[in-house]
This record gives C-alpha cells, structure tokens and sequence, in this order.
C-alpha cells in the first residue's frame, strides 16, 4: 500500500505535461504496476518517475483500485456503492448537461441452471466492475410481429439481471424514476445507452431494467412448482436494489416512483399492488398499460394448463416439471413458447402472463387485484391511435391474414376476450361487438373497426376503468401528437396523423438519434414539457410544477384528462358509451376457465 501511496502522492510531478501525454504514459504504467505490483518505467514524459522503496511480487487489489481511479478521471467516473466500485461513462444530455452512466450492473444472481425458474436472488459484491456496457437482452425471440416466412430466431441471455443507472453531475437527493420497458411481457430491452439524455436536462435520477421474459419469466403451473411472475418479481428485486443503493447515485430513496408502458404500464401497476414494494414505490406511471383480465392477467387455470403443455412438448413429464425445464436449452423453451399458443397473427400476444399466486413466501401477488383497493399516487393514459398496433402491421402482411379474421371472427374474438366460444353468453356477447365494431361490409369500415375494437378492449378500458376505481390520486392523459418518428416508424414508414402505441417513448427518450430520425420544433416543445412532467409527478407527486404554464386536473376528482399536443389542452372524459358497453360485455359473460 505504500507505494501506491508514493506514486500518488508525487503525480504532481507530472502534472505539467499535456494531457493526451499524460494519458498515455500513465495509463502504460499503472497497467504494468497492477498486474505486476513491480517497479514500472523509471521516466514519464521524458522525466524521472519516482518509485517507493519495496518490490512486490503479487498481484494486490489496491493496485487494481488505482488503475480503475486513474480509468475513472480519464474516461468515466468511479463511485462506491454498498455492493462495491462501479466506474461509469460520462457524458452530456440533450441540452448540454453532464450526467454519467453507469449500464450493465448486476441487480440479482444470474437466473441460471438451478435458478431458473425460481424466484430471484440478491447479487453478490463486485469488488470493482466496469459500468460502461450495455446491459444484455434477456433471452426473446426477433419475431414479435409474425411476419409469414419469416423465422424467428431467439436473441439474448439467461444471465440478464441487469440494470442502468442515469444521474446528472449535481445530483443530490434527487427523485427517482425507474423505468420498466414493455413487450408483451415476451421481448423488449432498456433500450440504447443514451436514452436518458431528454431526462438528464432535468433534476431527477434515472434507472431503466431488465426482467426475464416469456417462458423463463412469466411460466407458472399455479402452485409451488413453478410460481410465476418472475419477471415481475426480478422488477421488484431491482426496485428494492435501488432503494438501498440509489443515494450513492445521487437519488432520493424515500422517493421512487415506477414508469412504463405496454407491458411496462401494466408491470408498472402491478407495482402498486405487491408487497413486496409497498413500501418502497411512492407511485406509478403507466404507459398504454394497465392491470386487466384481457391480456396483462391470466384467469385462474389459464397458465397451469398451459405450463403443462408447453413441459410435455419440451419433453418433460410427471411430476418433476420444474426440473426437467431448468435443463432444456433455453433457446429451445424460448422458441416453443412463443409459437405454442398462436391462433391468429400475432395473437395470443401475452401467451405468459402474470397470475395470483399461492401464499408462499417471496409470492409477489396473492390476491386478485380487483379486490384491491390502490391509494398510492398514479398517472396514466394512452395514445389517440393505439389500435394501429395491429392495424398498419396487417397491411404490411398478405391480405391472407386480414381474410382470415373475417372468416374465423366468431372464433377469435372469443380467445382475444378468455371467452369460451361454445356459451351461450358468449354468443350474445359476440353480436354486440360485431354490431359495434363489425357492421359494415366494406373493407376499409372493417379494418377501422377492427382498429377501434383492438384499442378499446386492450388500451382504453382497462386504463379508464382502473382510473374509475382507483382510491388516490389520478392523473389521466391521451396522447394526440404525432412525433417526427414513431414505433411503427421504425419498421416502415406509413402515412398517418396520429400517434401509435407506445409513441410516448419518442418524447421521454432519445431513440431519435439511434433510428436517423429528426425531431421537428413541436417534438422538441412538447418533449421538454412531457419530460418535466412526468419528473414532477416524480418528486412531488403532482405532475404540474408550481407555475408552470400546464395545469393537469386530477382526474379523480375533476373526471378530465390532459391532451398531449400543441398547447396541452384539458378535455372532458369521452368515454362513457366505451366504458358502458365493454362493463357490459366483460361483466355479463364468465370468462373460461381453460384453453
């Protein structure tokens, strides 16, 4: 140790010399020094190096810690957390700020071999790590969108457990948002490591996630055997991670609050309702994404069956399921998984969803949330053209797959709802949403229909209903503009004004820059306002800071809704016909109980 001490001690000597000569020469002589711990080059820059006086043989760990803090100033930032040192990358927001990164840390063990398909496991101590990768995907396939002829292949890595902390240079106490991406709670990723630089203009501390997907994160045969929602669960994990090392970052640990959309809206929800986060998460924020029955919760007996098909398909029979799983390739579960219950197109999107568990200890959900009664601060909404998900994806397939629904309407409807086609209830239920959405011949009239049906029973209702229900505060917003850039975009571009699912992502993060695309003036406005918004709701609970030219009225109180466009307007809520009619069809007919 004395001889690090030495060397520090007397850098001064040096300091004269450029920097870029510095770097170089210094960078050359720690790396000999902590890998050998023996005496380096006597001359730096064309001057003695002055050496201290004992000879090591042995490779030490603060030798290590010196290289990384010499790292640390040239390239990046190095900071100590409860887990061990992590040196990130530094570099600038979208307005010019400093901020570091620090990507690619370690949140839970690696769900791998015994840990698949269990619950998660708090990460051991690192010593030191460099934090300036990107996290890597958890296992999915490429093929979200089932385009025909086209195989999926599966990309990714069980050792996922990842997450990436954004937080500006002055940070201190800052709010906490926590990110959790969407897909089908099948495929999807953080996203690019510069994502953050819209939010690191303003004063909050950014942490965005990774949780196991598909089979390996939502498969569950209802008992002890195998759980469930453990990808919910590593959420929860990451979650109680940042609250114990996020003010090392700069964060407020007393305030948290958990965003998302699709899925990640819903994953965002579900939050709200777990112990295992109740006391961590002072609110939420959901994205195009509510807790619902349709897609985002299987009914009771749904994944059981399903977990047992997909085991005997993999080969794995009798009672020892969850075993013969964990050694299957997981590429091969991963494949399986996602073609197993496909009966249209894409659908059945969500075919692993989060369920009620058993009371065991670690269960994240024991009771069904509609006998729950939330209270915690919650912001939520949508975008005015979310059925184009599905829509503008048809147009780019055969005209095959559209003639398809309408000749198996009577079957897939049904399936879309957790229906059993053969009730007489069923039936009835049937006739109203072909009168509403389905009464016209013509082609065009059929596909908005189908637009409309897919973004009222998917998006809209579960997120107005679940605002409705809601005991705290709520804030209700609708996407209206269209941004320079959106998801679809970035498959094709098509010709349309509105916004599509999930488009919310193009104003709170940078994934212009990764895709090639310019924001225009309006982008730019309604970005900075969305963002300071949402960091309010953040710090304050409220998404309107003191003064500021928007005013968003609580929708619990009020029953309006903030319009996100030029302007901000404030609406009256539209959607009581909606509302009404799918009250009607959901509540009135038993959902089945099996597929």
């Amino acid at each position: 140790m004395e001889r690090m001490l030495m060397y520090s001690s007397e850098i001064y000597e040096i300091s004269k010399w450029p920097v870029p000569l510095v770097y170089d020469d210094l960078f050359s002589n720690w790396k000999k020094f902590a890998v050998s711990s023996r005496s380096v080059d006597k001359t730096f820059g064309g001057e003695k190096w002055l050496a201290g006086p004992t000879e090591r043989s042995q490779c030490r760990p603060e030798n290590m810690l010196v290289l990384l803090l010499m790292l640390s100033c040239a390239s990046g930032h190095l900071l100590d957390t409860r887990l061990g040192l992590l040196n990130g990358r530094e570099t600038r927001s979208r307005d010019g700020r400093k901020y570091t990164a620090f990507t690619g840390v370690p949140y839970a063990k690696p769900p791998t071999g015994g840990l698949r398909l269990k619950n998660p496991e708090p990460v051991e101590p690192w010593g030191v790590r460099n934090a300036t990768d990107p996290s890597p995907l958890c296992p999915q396939t490429d093929g979200f969108f089932n385009f025909p002829g086209v195989e999926p292949k599966v990309i990714g890595q069980e050792d996922c457990l990842y997450l990436n902390v954004y937080t500006p240079e002055t940070a201190r106490k800052f709010p906490v948002l926590v990110h959790i991406h969407g897909g089908a709670f099948r495929m999807g990723n953080p996203g690019p490591r510069d994502m953050a630089d819209y939010f690191m203009d303003e004063d909050v501390v950014l942490v965005t996630i990774n949780y196991r997907l598909g089979v390996l994160g939502f498969l569950s045969t209802e008992d002890g055997e195998v759980t469930g929602n453990f990808g919910l669960k590593d959420q929860s994990m990451a979650i109680r991670w940042v609250s114990e090392n996020i003010a090392a970052f700069g964060g407020d640990p007393s305030k948290i609050t958990v965003f998302g959309e699709s899925a990640g809206g819903a994953s965002a929800h579900y939050q709200l309702y777990s112990e295992l986060t109740e006391d961590l998460v002072k609110g939420a924020i959901s994205q195009s994404g509510a807790v619902n029955r349709v897609w985002s919760l299987a009914e009771h007996g749904l994944a059981r069956s399903r977990a047992y098909l997909l085991a005997e398909k993999a080969g794995c029979r009798g009672a020892q399921v969850a075993e013969c799983l964990r050694k299957v390739d997981f590429e091969k579960l991963v494949l399986l998984g996602d073609n197993l219950f496909t009966y249209w197109d894409m659908d059945d999107t969500c075919p692993y969803r989060p369920v009620v568990e058993a009371a065991l200890p670690g269960a994240f959900l024991t009771r069904d949330p509609s006998q729950t009664k939330l209270v915690k601060p919650w912001l939520t909404g949508f975008t005015s053209g979310e059925g184009q998900l599905k829509t503008i994806v048809l147009t780019w397939k055969p005209a095959s797959v559209w003639e398809e629904f309408l000749k198996r309407m009577d079957e897939i409807i049904p399936l879309n709802l957790n229906m059993d086609p053969d009730r007489t209830s069923t039936k009835e239920a049937l006739k109203k949403i072909k009168s509403r959405y389905f009464s016209k011949e013509d082609t065009k009239d059929l596909m908005d229909g189908y637009e409309q049906y897919f973004a009222d029973v998917v998006f809209i209702y579960p997120a107005v209903k679940s605002a409705r229900e809601h005991k705290g505060p709520v804030y209700l917003y609708q996407l209206e503009h269209r941004c320079e850039g959106t998801v679809l975009d970035m498959i094709a571009k098509f010709n349309n004004t509105r916004p599509n699912h999930v488009d919310e992502i193009f104003l709170l993060f940078n994934m212009k820059t990764k895709q090639g695309l310019k924001g225009t003036d309006v982008d730019y406005t309604l970005s900075k306002a969305t963002v300071k918004l949402w960091v309010n709701f953040a710090s304050e609970q409220n998404p309107t800071p003191p003064g500021y030219g928007v005013v968003w009225p609580r929708y619990d109180t009020t029953g309006k809704y903030l319009r996100i466009k030029e302007g901000f307007p404030v609406g009256d809520d539209p959607w009581d016909d909606t509302m009404a009619f799918w009250d009607d069809v959901l509540n009135s007919h038993s959902a089945k109980e099996e597929l």
